[in-house]
């Protein structure tokens, strides 16, 4: 159960943080118009840059913690079947 709610909130931390990022620093492929001029301030570069970090550990624990629920599920049945 832990690891299902570890899972939930690391999913909508990534998706929260993919869309803070935006186009202007993807953290997947996004696709960008061509001819689009963009014009940042430090700030805003710094920000979205964060958000992409942020939003790619937020995959990679979404990631482990699915897996880990799933072993951790497998486990369990098949310790139940065992007994």
């Amino acid at each position: 159960m832990v690891f299902v709610a570890l899972t939930v909130v690391a999913l909508i931390v990534c998706a929260v943080a993919s869309v803070k990022a935006g186009w202007l620093t993807p953290v997947f492929f996004w696709p960008v118009p061509e001819g689009t001029d963009v014009v940042q301030t430090k700030e805003q570069y710094e920000s979205s840059m964060s958000a992409r970090g942020l939003g790619r550990v937020a995959a990679v624990v979404t990631l482990i913690c699915g897996l880990g629920t799933a072993v951790f599920t497998y486990l369990s049945c098949s310790a139940r079947r065992a007994r």
